[in-house]
């Protein structure tokens, strides 16, 4: 950091604040992000948490910041840098990440087994694939110890996955549901490993199951929202994604999706009151902003329209005009 702000740098803020925003999605925190986490003068810990946020804030700064802190010298600052790898290429993550399958630390090289998972072999070099599978093998191991817990199987399963090893991921789903029936991420999971092999019969019927089990969680009703979207099932689908909205009416994704859907419904006027619903949580919200100027303009509201493109090419100024805004979201 002390290459960008100077030698005497520290924050300038308080960094509690920042990581808040940062937990809420606002934009343009991934520069503030990165100086709390390459900081030398703040806590490990605070540090961590803010590498583990990167991975939401691309751009070269925050790129340049993680291949950084996967050599600092704290294991926590390591293990936390690895989650930013999900978001960077393949030819990246094997750059910047092979190095951390023989890391001194038994949770790093774990992390860096479940990042690189993804990996095709042939991608690797002879030494570097052995390096992958011995880390993948002690990720395994690791898990297996806490074979009694519905929440091992639940990694074991998302590993499996990310190996193509299908059949595994869904014995995986079963069993967490065998250890523990009111787990709803094994509920989502396992329909959406059947969406993925094209078995949409059977990802509604684990749904259905899902909203009976664990009436109360919002990610089984989004879920199934979803999969009526799929199958165009539009009535069906804002119901489901209402609810998911009533049962956490603060997360913005639900409520963005449940907007987009209401008026795929043509129900328009309600999509945009949930649209001003949600920019009220969150004024930068980039993807409310868009759809408010598209259905907006949709129905003839044109200076709601242009107000809200002037917000948007605030945030985004290579749009270069409010004019190009609107014209480009008609």
């Amino acid at each position: 950091m002390e290459q960008w702000y100077g030698k005497d740098w520290s924050p300038g803020w308080h960094f509690g604040e920042t990581l808040n925003e940062a937990r809420e999605n606002k934009p343009g925190m991934g520069q503030d992000i990165a100086a709390i986490a390459a900081s030398p003068k703040l806590p490990d810990i605070t540090r961590a948490t803010a590498a583990s946020m990167l991975h939401n804030y691309s751009g070269p700064v925050t790129s340049l910041v993680v291949t950084k802190l996967l050599k600092d010298k704290s294991p926590e600052v390591r293990l936390s840098a690895l989650q930013a790898l999900d978001s960077l290429s393949a030819d990246q993550r094997i750059k910047f990440g092979v190095e951390l399958l023989i890391d001194p630390v038994r949770a790093v090289r774990i992390e860096a087994a479940r990042v690189l998972s993804v990996i095709p072999s042939e991608a690797l070099s002879s030494l570097q694939s052995k390096q992958l599978a011995d880390a993948i093998k002690e990720y395994q191991e690791a898990q297996y110890v806490n074979a009694d817990r519905p929440e091992s199987h639940i990694n074991l399963g998302l590993l499996s996955l990310r190996l193509g090893e299908y059949q595994k991921a869904e014995r995986h789903y079963q069993q967490a549901l065998k250890l523990d029936t009111s787990l709803a991420s094994a509920y989502v999971n396992l329909a959406d490993l059947y969406r993925a092999q094209g078995e949409d019969s059977k990802a509604k019927v684990v749904l259905g199951e899902a909203k009976l089990a664990v009436p109360e969680n919002a990610a089984v009703w989004h879920s199934s929202g979803l999969w009526y979207v799929r199958s165009k099932n539009l009535n069906k689908a804002t119901n489901d994604l209402k609810r998911a909205v009533e049962l956490q009416p603060d997360n913005l994704r639900y409520r963005y999706v449940y907007a987009v859907a209401l008026q795929g419904d043509n129900k328009i006027k309600q999509s945009i009151t949930e649209l001003e619903i949600l920019l009220a949580l969150s004024p930068n919200y980039r993807d409310g902003l868009i759809a408010l100027i598209s259905f907006s303009q949709q129905v003839g509201n044109v200076n709601k329209a242009r107000l809200n493109a002037e917000k948007l090419f605030q945030l985004n100024p290579e749009y270069e005009s409010v004019e190009k805004v609107l014209n480009y979201y008609k």
